[in-house]
């Protein structure tokens, strides 16, 4: 097999593993963050490399009462010099009515209400 035969196999591969993927509905990718009182999962419905995504998932259940929570959010990046274009990636936010939750790559979870923060907790990436 020449190396025109083997690049044309490894395309054909590459378009098959692809629309598998897509056809199956799997998310992107998951991501666990545990706390003392939360896990919560993210889950990253845009493609790897994609610099931002606004296809976030959210769900968190309390460790003790059970009770849960599913939002739908973006990542969360820090401006470039330019004041536009997404730079360092800072995390996650999910917002509902004046509650926003926050799940920051340090591993730390913050929910607020307007600008009181009720939750404030560190957590360790499962």
């Amino acid at each position: 097999m020449n190396l025109v035969e083997l690049g044309r196999k490894a395309i054909a591969f590459t378009a098959c593993a692809l629309a598998a993927a897509a056809a199956s509905g799997d998310p992107g990718r998951v991501e666990t963050l545990v706390t003392v009182n939360y896990v919560v999962r993210i889950e990253i419905d845009c493609p790897e490399g994609e610099v931002s995504c606004d296809r976030v998932r959210y769900h968190a259940t309390h460790r003790h009462s059970d009770k849960s929570i599913e939002l739908r959010g973006r990542t969360l990046h820090r401006p470039c010099a330019d004041g536009v274009m997404p730079c360092r990636f800072l995390g996650y936010v999910f917002k509902r009515g004046e509650m926003s939750y926050v799940v920051l790559e340090s591993g730390t979870l913050l929910v607020r209400r307007g600008e009181r923060t009720l939750v404030d907790e560190p957590g360790i990436w499962d």
